[in-house]
């Protein structure tokens, strides 16, 4: 983490921002303590991959091309070799890492994984990562607004993003629907089906 925050510092804060929603989301879906400290954990290391992506790609404040995008789309996986390398990283950890942008649809990367195959807490930080790059400045683009940031995850939820985790995630920013149904932790619950997230908005 030292070395990500020389590197880029926008990304490093970023991560840790995004360690204590996954936890705090953990807590308000009534996780387990071992859950939760995975999903910090995991959101500390989620982006740590992009050690490997060249400077002028992460900092590049224009779209990118489709070969910068495809080096992006490498780091989940880095990371995870990364860890794995390192050892003494728990699995879920491992997967939180390698799988945290994949998408109930199959849209996502790097393995195309479905719903079937996504467990709660990497639904937790999926929604917890787009959450918080959605809300902070860029060097391609300004921050959204909290609201503008939910309207993409509620329209996406039940394809990309599991419903659940995204009004858990509300609750804990303080922008609750007014009707929202109370959810409960369920991680064997029904799978959710749904658009995936246009790559132009760039949340890697």
């Amino acid at each position: 983490m030292v070395r990500l925050a020389e590197r880029d510092g926008s990304t490093e804060e970023h991560t840790r921002r995004v360690a204590i929603l996954a936890a705090q989301v953990g807590e308000e879906l009534k996780l387990p303590a071992t859950t939760r400290r995975h999903l910090a954990v995991g959101g500390l290391l989620h982006d740590i991959g992009k050690l490997s992506v060249p400077l002028e790609i992460l900092r590049k404040p224009a779209g990118l091309t489709d070969e910068e995008y495809a080096e992006i789309k490498r780091h989940p996986e880095a990371g995870r070799r990364l860890l794995e390398e390192l050892g003494g990283f728990s699995p879920t950890v491992r997967d939180l890492v390698s799988d945290h942008h994949e998408r109930l649809d199959g849209r996502g990367y790097p393995r195309g994984l479905t719903e079937e195959e996504l467990p709660l807490h990497t639904r937790i930080l999926t929604v917890c990562d787009v959450y918080d790059a959605l809300v902070s400045d860029r060097v391609y683009r300004a921050a959204w607004t909290p609201e503008r940031a939910f309207e993409l995850l509620r329209d996406d939820a039940g394809s990309a993003f599991d419903e659940r985790c995204v009004e858990a995630l509300a609750r804990v920013v303080g922008l609750e629907l007014q009707d929202a149904p109370g959810w409960v932790a369920d991680v064997a619950g029904p799978p959710l089906r749904a658009p995936g997230l246009p790559g132009s908005l760039r949340t890697s």
